[in-house]
């Protein structure tokens, strides 16, 4: 008689797992659930990690500070939406050569280069650029009138492009700028695309 009760329990104790495990995957489909949408999102950003396949960031929240605020390290990914209808795309700083690029950039549109410590250098701009990512390498095709970039202290060598014109080149310590330089401190260097 035990027997027949303990393996009932285990029969309804797996169902009861099941229905919940159904209901969870069921919510993250429904437009009212905090989990919706979260599948796609998370292939999407899956199969950026393993290709250099260009991804496209549509916006998911509204401004909460101002402009480009840096993710918590700990949420980094090939690309994440961050407020004000902003994206970034993130590349682990590593002995390797980095190679950012920036295509595209109106006249009269500010690259804002900022110096950071930790890890990774990152690329903040417009929910409209879009953004690829491949090893080494982070391209950019520039949609709006900003584009912020960090480079880590750590980072061996960085290569920071404009269409195929050098802004930035750092190598270990040694620190070569070209460019339109709008202003310059020791921590950041702000550009301005020429033309018109």
């Amino acid at each position: 008689m035990r027997r027949v009760e303990t393996k009932r329990r285990r029969t309804h104790a797996l169902a009861a797992s099941f229905v919940v495990g159904l209901l969870a995957a069921a919510s993250a489909f429904l437009p009212v659930s905090p989990l919706y949408g979260w599948p796609g999102r998370a292939w999407e950003q899956i199969v950026a990690l393993f290709t250099a396949e260009t991804v496209e960031v549509v916006p998911t929240a509204e401004a909460e500070s101002g402009p480009f605020p840096r993710p918590d390290a700990d949420e980094s990914a090939a690309v994440l939406p961050t407020p004000a209808a902003e994206a970034a795309v993130f590349l682990e700083a590593t002995r390797a050569p980095i190679r950012i690029a920036l295509h595209d950039a109106l006249p009269g549109t500010e690259i804002q280069v900022v110096f950071v410590d930790g890890t990774e250098a990152g690329v903040f701009g417009s929910a409209a650029s879009r953004f690829s990512r491949e090893p080494g390498g982070i391209d950019v095709s520039v949609v709006g009138d900003r584009i912020r970039v960090e480079i880590p202290r750590s980072a061996e060598r960085v290569l920071l492009l404009l269409e195929e014109d050098v802004l930035v080149a750092k190598d270990g310590a040694s620190l070569d700028v070209r460019g339109p330089v709008a202003s310059r401190s020791p921590d950041e260097i702000r550009f301005l695309v020429p033309g018109g």
